[in-house]
């Protein structure tokens, strides 16, 4: 028998919880679509350790109802109690996040998660700005999507400025490459280093307007058209950048 599971789940819980998450997440979808178990507004599966065990038989009883403890102590999943037999004490559990019964959807991320990655970036900007005395190319950097040749970049940095090149454009260029190669899911491999993108054959100039098919994928309001003489950046376009770089890098960094 073949086991699957969300490498999220596995990544920030192990394995074993990912595995025994799968099963209960499938399980509710098919109450959902069978419209059984719906109970306080929710789905619900009914299922003991005995039973998950059965499904997932290199696990004890003893392991699952551990497993199912810390799904339950990060807020994954809730037990209840639905059974019409008052003697009947198996456990129904439902998705705190009711929107991963749609195949393919991944849970919201937790409020420590979210406030360890701010504390991550925050780190990361304090250092460039540290070695770095041109704010706009600290932006810069922090928002492309592969962060190396931190050096060598500077230097082409400072060679755009010597010639007056608006440093707002290259923002903007590397808000848009970020944005590309997030919707292409490109290796790091595959992403120009800075220094190529800033040099002479003028790379950065490609990616000054987003692209058509690119921007109908985005959520948000779409980017102002790009006016040569004016290029403004909003603050939510720069903290998307900022996400999409941080993004880039701890996905394929190992």
């Amino acid at each position: 028998m073949y086991h699957h599971f969300d490498e999220d789940i596995a990544l920030e819980f192990g394995i074993d919880a990912a595995l025994v998450f799968d099963k209960i997440v499938e399980w509710i979808r098919y109450s959902k679509s069978t419209n059984e178990h719906h109970y306080t507004d929710h789905w619900w599966c009914k299922q003991d350790a005995k039973g998950i065990a059965m499904h997932l038989p290199f696990y004890s009883e003893t392991q699952v109802r551990n497993i199912v403890k810390k799904l339950m102590m990060h807020g994954l999943i809730e037990r209840g109690k639905f059974s019409k037999n008052k003697w009947d004490h198996t456990n129904w559990f439902r998705l705190i996040d009711e929107t991963l019964l749609e195949m393919g959807s991944k849970p919201r991320e937790s409020l420590a998660t979210r406030v360890k990655k701010q504390e991550d970036r925050d780190k990361k900007r304090e250092d460039l700005e540290q070695t770095y005395t041109d704010q706009n190319y600290v932006e810069f950097y922090f928002l492309y999507p592969r962060h190396i040749s931190k050096k060598p970049a500077w230097r082409c940095w400072k060679t755009k400025m010597r010639k007056k090149t608006d440093p707002q454009k290259l923002i903007l260029a590397a808000v848009n490459y970020a944005k590309l190669c997030r919707r292409e899911e490109r290796h790091p491999n595959k992403i120009m280093h800075p220094t190529t993108f800033l040099g002479p054959d003028d790379h950065w100039e490609d990616y000054l307007e987003l692209e058509a098919d690119v921007a109908m994928e985005q959520e948000a309001e779409p980017m102002a058209e790009y006016v040569p003489d004016k290029v403004e950046i909003t603050d939510e376009e720069r903290a998307e950048g900022s996400e999409l770089a941080k993004d880039m890098t701890r996905r394929f960094k190992k």
